[in-house]
């Protein structure tokens, strides 16, 4: 673990989302994670909203456009 440590020290401040992926070896630090309401992914944003993750915790990332969709059903 501290030989991953020190290859994303070696990134700098500000490193290239690509590189991270390759010390890694996934993108999941990198990447907007897809919407879990329509699937949606490559969004600018998805917002996370319910509980905390956790394992079997009721949370749900969101992408914009199911976020305004989720508003104008809540309000009439």
């Amino acid at each position: 673990m501290a030989h991953v440590h020190d290859q994303l020290l070696a990134l700098g401040s500000s490193p290239d989302p690509d590189d991270v992926d390759r010390v890694i070896g996934n993108g999941s630090w990198t990447r907007v994670p897809e919407c879990d309401e329509c699937g949606a992914g490559d969004q600018p944003f998805v917002i996370q909203v319910g509980q905390p993750p956790d394992y079997e915790s009721r949370t749900a990332k969101l992408c914009g456009s199911c976020c305004r969709q989720a508003i104008a059903e809540a309000d009439p």
